[in-house]
């Protein structure tokens, strides 16, 4: 795990949840480049529902995007458990 958290190397098959209130083309295209990097998508309808997925392990990690997100409203919540909390980095 220390390895994969200095190296660029993606978690092939890592499960990403994603929720924004609202998606539009800034949040698309962050989605895109997740996938882009093998990295599973998951959208869910509520903060809720995807934090509850991370406390099941059904996702490694959600993603909670603000209400109309732009180049200056981009502030991203990710939701992990502590565990795997260099997953955070890993994502980003």
């Amino acid at each position: 795990m220390v390895g994969i958290s200095f190296s660029n190397t993606a978690l092939p098959g890592l499960t990403v949840g994603t929720y924004a209130p609202t998606y539009n083309e800034f949040t698309t295209s962050i989605i895109s480049k997740i996938k882009e990097n093998n990295f599973v998508i998951d959208q869910f309808d509520s903060r809720e529902l995807c934090s509850d997925a991370v406390k099941r392990g059904d996702i490694s990690i959600c993603l909670v995007f603000p209400q109309d997100m732009d180049a200056t409203n981009n502030e991203v919540s990710f939701v992990v458990d502590y565990s795997k909390i260099n997953l955070v980095w890993i994502v980003v």
